[in-house]
């Protein structure tokens, strides 16, 4: 089943208690849609995949910490063919 990014964004949030997803937290979901559109993927490279170019951070955690532009930068290179 795919869940819309809505959706998406309300199921990888952080806590039952945590605010609504932020807008730049749906941009980094539809970057990774971009690159791979199975949810269960993206949920693990949101939530658990540490990136070195992120301060070894997981997509989330740079997100959460006000880094979606670096994010979205490192997914943009990725796209574009840059293999980390």
């Amino acid at each position: 089943m795919r869940l819309k990014n809505d959706d998406m964004a309300d199921a990888l949030s952080t806590s039952s208690t945590a605010s609504p997803p932020s807008a730049a937290y749906r941009r980094v979901l539809d970057a990774l849609r971009e690159l791979n559109p199975d949810d269960h993927q993206i949920a693990r490279r949101m939530k658990d995949t540490r990136v070195p170019e992120l301060d070894n951070r997981t997509l989330e955690e740079a997100v959460l910490a006000g880094d979606a532009e670096k994010a979205l930068r490192y997914l943009d290179a990725i796209a574009t063919g840059w293999d980390g």
